[in-house]
């Protein structure tokens, strides 16, 4: 059995929302399954950060879990 331990944080000030996660689980080898990313997974979430003029970043390996942070400009 895995345990996983998940956090997420928000934070924003004038400009801009960030969401971020992290957790302890099996990670993944984040460049083979990001280049062949098709779904409503982490690739689809990465073209609509960028279709907001935003970014997500994800950070992971196998065996030592996941980080991502999505920020995401304000409009005034």
């Amino acid at each position: 059995m895995i345990s996983v331990v998940l956090t997420i944080s928000f934070t924003t000030d004038a400009n801009q929302l960030s969401i971020g996660g992290k957790d302890n689980g099996l990670g993944m080898d984040t460049e083979n399954t990001l280049s062949k990313a098709s779904g409503n997974g982490l690739k689809n979430i990465q073209n609509r950060a960028q279709e907001m003029n935003g970014d997500c970043t994800i950070n992971s390996s196998p065996n030592n879990g996941t980080e991502f942070l999505l920020s995401i400009p304000l409009i005034p």
